[in-house]
């Protein structure tokens, strides 16, 4: 599906969303303190986020979804985050 055929229902519903449209954007975004139609803020803490999951999936039970419980796995979670917090 194309960008421009994704978006559309999605501003149809009242989403907002930030997306990279590419090198020169990235590297225009990141020599400009402020970029055209980008909320700064909304950038960072998706990029953190984005981070977050990044360093969760790399441990292996949590890429996987090896528990089959909904509770294990989200204690799961808490421990992996607490471990990447202490590092």
């Amino acid at each position: 599906m194309s960008g421009s055929r994704a978006q559309k229902p999605l501003r149809f519903a009242g989403i907002e969303f930030e997306y990279k449209s590419g090198f020169r954007a990235r590297k225009r975004f990141r020599t400009s303190s402020h970029v055209e139609g980008r909320d700064i803020v909304a950038y960072r803490y998706r990029n953190r986020v984005e981070r977050c999951f990044n360093k969760l999936k790399h441990f292996r039970r949590f890429a996987t979804r090896f528990d089959r419980r909904a509770i294990h796995f989200l204690a799961f979670i808490y421990l992996a985050a607490a471990m990447i917090w202490l590092r």
